[in-house]
């Protein structure tokens, strides 16, 4: 949600809807240009900080580590970052407001927390076919997303939340064929008229597609998606799960990559009259966090 209030402190966030293939999951960071509260302010004064209390209650895993993904891959963790499992992301997300499924399976953030983190998230809808990976045509997608989203403003309005608008590419789609990668980032406004940037990463696999949403503050995506881009090259799934292992009869997706960006999934559920069971796993609400805490810790809050 865009405005929330959690213990008596008005968090002012910026809200990405990422609409996905068919199913992942949510995350947080807190936005800009909020104003600290008087109550706020006598919290952290007296110590009473709970988001602090529930970062250091999570049970990190500190780097340099591999870390597992349940039985599905694994991920080097470098020095300087941290990460926790399943359970814990998905202990963080409720927190913060976001919804979630059991498709949350890690967060890795910086050691000393920070305004960005990296959520890894799994659909196992099955081998996605990459024979439209010459045809990722920007304009055609980007209005296809603006499309999904205005339906799903519906939704929110309904709902009494925040709608959002689709405003350009960041970084347009792009496929690389040898490490079965597809990326791509959006420029988003909410009705408050914020800005918000999200990098989207698909890491294809033999049974579906490992969801990868890193959450920073716009100035500064370009250098942290460049470190999400050399984290991702320890990213390795498991034995049987590698998309060049794919056999006949293997289960296949129902949409390609085109269908990843553009929300492809959502067509497919709405045919089958599944849309409203399944809305909360397709629409992955992302969090950016902001001057609040920022002043809280200084830009940072201690670790565990």
């Amino acid at each position: 949600m865009l405005f929330d209030s959690l213990s008596g402190r008005h968090f002012l966030v910026a809200v990405a809807i990422i609409l996905s293939s068919v199913a992942l999951s949510t995350q947080p960071v807190f936005s800009q240009g909020e104003e600290e509260t008087e109550e706020s302010h006598q919290d952290v004064m007296e110590g009473q900080n709970p988001f602090q209390e529930l970062l250091n209650s999570l049970n990190w895993t500190k780097g340099p580590n591999r870390v597992p993904i349940e039985l599905i891959a694994t991920l080097d963790l470098p020095e300087g970052l941290r990460s926790i499992a399943s359970a814990d992301t998905q202990k963080l997300q409720k927190f913060v407001g976001n919804n979630t499924s059991e498709a949350e399976l890690l967060t890795v953030a910086p050691e000393v927390w920070g305004d960005w983190f990296i959520l890894f998230s799994w659909d196992d809808c099955g081998y996605v076919k990459d024979e439209d990976r010459d045809e990722l045509d920007g304009d055609t997608l980007l209005k296809s997303m603006r499309e999904n989203q205005e339906a799903d403003n519906k939704r929110r309005k309904a709902a009494g939340l925040p709608t959002l608008t689709i405003d350009s590419w960041a970084v347009p789609p792009r496929y690389n064929e040898k490490s079965n990668h597809l990326e791509w980032a959006t420029r988003l406004k909410t009705d408050s008229g914020e800005a918000v940037i999200n990098y989207q990463t698909r890491v294809l696999g033999r049974n579906g597609v490992m969801s990868v949403i890193l959450v920073c503050p716009t100035e500064e995506l370009g250098a942290l998606s460049q470190r999400t881009n050399e984290l991702l090259k320890s990213f390795s799934y498991s034995s049987g799960e590698k998309y060049a292992e794919y056999k006949k009869g293997d289960k296949v997706a129902q949409y390609t990559l085109a269908g990843l960006v553009t929300g492809g999934g959502i067509a497919v559920l709405a045919k089958a009259g599944l849309l409203q069971k399944f809305w909360k796993v397709l629409i992955i609400p992302i969090l950016a966090a902001g001057a609040f805490l920022k002043r809280i810790f200084g830009g940072k809050a201690k670790s565990k």
